[in-house]
């Protein structure tokens, strides 16, 4: 008899898609998105390569100019901050965004040893330079102070501005020899400032920036250090899990299936690795300028990765088959092996109520943002460590999805409840604690203030844990697995809206599904067709 579709779950997902077109639609008539998305750069890092080499030629022909260029998407976050919490953003872009942009191709060529190196600004929606600044220089000759002043206000002329607009304010940085603020060009209370760097009567670098108030960044340094604290405790709690995962394992070593677990391990620990190596520009963008060379050795710094996914790995294993343990103890299958006859019909069946669920989820996402967003004036800015831009191979980022799933359901759910099980009387309290944890490990994220998206994470983490109770391990998986494929897929999508990836983004959304049909087609033993439910 052909397995019927799950109304309730379809209208779950029904409403979900009216909740997150419901927000969507009051978004975009209020201009109120807490989000910022990237879209793709009309200049691309290749152009922006050759721009920074005709400024370094132009101003310094000696210099070697055919070296390997490092190009980076950065971002200007504390004034991308500072003007979407005071919802400036809109003002800034019509009257600034054009000349002084907050997304800029950040370009490094030269470095490594005492070696000079430039690394020059330049816009990603036309080939021009916004600064440039030379790391290494030796100082050229001596000369007073009057002469170097003489040498900066020729600088700044010469890049477009009148001295006259500008107040000399007292240098604040290396490299720095003098900061000019514009009596006249602000943004709220953000100043635009020319700095320029002089050694000897070198002119050194010229970076214009708008200058946040003091009581901003003091409260952005504020958020950020409890964002910190906040995601720190997350993988303190989460290893102190594991821990508990082993001694259980050693405890119930004779009622544990040691071989079951190893394939999603495998699956989580290499899609970590290749996401590893492939997100390392990302991690320079978190450096200074003059840090870019020399600084991150790429080797050690993916062997040190290795080693934490290693780590990771391990405890999620054993996560898996003491959480596996502990269900079959209290009488319930939450995870089928591969063995057993309705493993195809669970992964198929799985699949569909992870689409489902996934759509409900994704509409109560947006409208926890909403709220977050009203209430509490909470807003995201663009974070370079997390952009696809940032990434060797942009099309691979979507199989991240499934490295979030399987571990944070696996840890979180499968193992989290059922430990939690143990500690506290009430089943809400066992979901609800390792939803915190969960929730924690999300703060980090260029969201503020921090503790809204605790919250958020948190509510979701719930839902997940029912959905987990209710249907299992691998409906948890594919729900959230298919949530985080969506938006990842959507978001390459917007970022490179070509053919190619758009066609891409589609297959990588049908993916679960393509997953959840040949599973079935392998592992079933009947070949009738049921609908998902």
């Amino acid at each position: 008899m052909p397995h019927r579709m799950n109304r309730s779950l379809l209208i779950l997902a029904l409403i979900g898609v009216v909740l997150y077109a419901a927000v969507l639609l009051v978004q975009t008539a209020t201009d109120t998105s807490m989000e910022e998305e990237t879209t793709r750069p009309k200049v691309s890092k290749e152009q922006a390569a050759a721009v920074a080499r005709a400024l370094i030629a132009e101003r310094d022909p000696s210099f070697a100019v055919n070296q390997d260029a490092a190009v980076l998407h950065q971002s200007d976050k504390e004034l991308s901050g500072y003007l979407q919490k005071y919802k400036l953003n809109a003002s800034y872009q019509e009257t600034y965004g054009a000349r002084y942009p907050i997304d800029y191709w950040q370009v490094a060529i030269g470095g490594g040893g005492a070696a000079p190196k430039y690394v020059v600004s330049v816009r990603m929606d036309n080939p021009e330079a916004i600064g440039w600044m030379r790391y290494g220089a030796a100082a050229s000759g001596q000369t007073t102070e009057a002469k170097r002043k003489e040498l900066a206000e020729g600088a700044l002329r010469s890049a477009g501005y009148e001295p006259a607009d500008f107040v000399l304010k007292p240098a604040e940085g290396t490299g720095l020899r003098y900061v000019y603020e514009s009596r006249k060009d602000r943004i709220g209370d953000a100043v635009l400032q020319v700095k320029i760097g002089l050694s000897g009567t070198q002119i050194t670098g010229l970076s214009p920036v708008f200058q946040e108030p003091e009581s901003f960044r003091v409260w952005l340094a504020q958020e950020e250090k409890a964002a910190q604290r906040m995601s720190l405790i997350s993988p303190g709690l989460t290893l102190l899990m594991g821990l508990a995962a082993l001694i259980l394992a050693i405890i119930h070593r004779r009622e544990i299936t040691f071989s079951r677990g190893l394939l999603l391990t495998l699956i989580f620990a290499g899609l970590y690795a290749l996401h590893a190596a492939n997100s390392l520009p990302g991690a320079l963008t978190d450096l200074e300028p003059d840090q870019l060379s020399g600084t991150l050795d790429p080797g050690i710094y993916l062997t040190l990765t290795y080693v934490l996914i290693a780590i990771m790995a391990i405890a999620m294993y054993l996560s898996l088959v003491t959480g596996d343990q502990m269900w079959r103890a209290r009488g319930w299958n939450a995870w089928p092996s591969m063995r057993e006859p309705s493993f195809g019909e669970e992964m198929f069946y799985g699949m569909g109520r992870g689409y489902l669920i996934c759509l409900f989820i994704l509409g109560v996402q947006q409208v926890l943002f909403y709220i977050a967003g009203e209430a509490f004036d909470s807003f995201a800015i663009t974070d370079p460590t997390q952009s696809t831009l940032n990434l060797y191979r942009p099309w691979l980022f979507p199989l991240l999805a499934w490295m979030a799933g399987i571990s944070e359901e696996v840890t979180y759910r499968l193992f989290g409840i059922a430990f939690f099980r143990k500690i506290v009387r009430f089943r809400f309290l066992a979901v609800l604690v390792p939803s915190i944890i969960w929730a924690l490990g999300h703060t980090g994220y260029t969201i503020y203030p921090s503790y809204t998206r605790l919250f958020e994470v948190t509510i979701l983490g719930l839902i997940f844990g029912y959905v987990f109770l209710k249907y299992g391990l691998i409906t948890a998986i594919y729900a959230h697995a298919t949530m985080d494929i969506i938006l990842m897929s959507l978001s390459l999508m917007v970022t490179e809206p070509t053919p190619g990836y758009i066609v891409l983004g589609l297959l990588y959304i049908a993916m679960p599904a393509l997953i959840g049909y040949a599973a079935r087609a392998y592992f079933s033993r009947t070949r009738q067709v049921r609908w998902p439910a």
